[in-house]
């Protein structure tokens, strides 16, 4: 795999990741998330890890 191909899978797993924390915080800050698609954020292809992701964070912010 080219150094550029793995830096463009990278960069795109933590952007799945930062948007994973954003949703998990907002849902914290109970905001309105029913107008959010996840699908228009994230790939079916990375929503896996989007999911996983998200767990992980909705814990750390449900222990503050």
């Amino acid at each position: 795999m080219s150094n550029i191909k793995k830096l463009a899978m990278e960069l795109s797993r933590k952007e799945t990741d930062f948007a994973a924390s954003t949703y998990a915080f907002m849902e914290r800050q109970k905001k309105d998330m029913s107008s959010i698609n996840i699908d228009d954020i994230v790939s079916k292809e990375e929503r896996p890890f989007f999911n996983e992701r998200l767990e992980h964070y909705r814990n750390i912010y449900k222990k503050k």
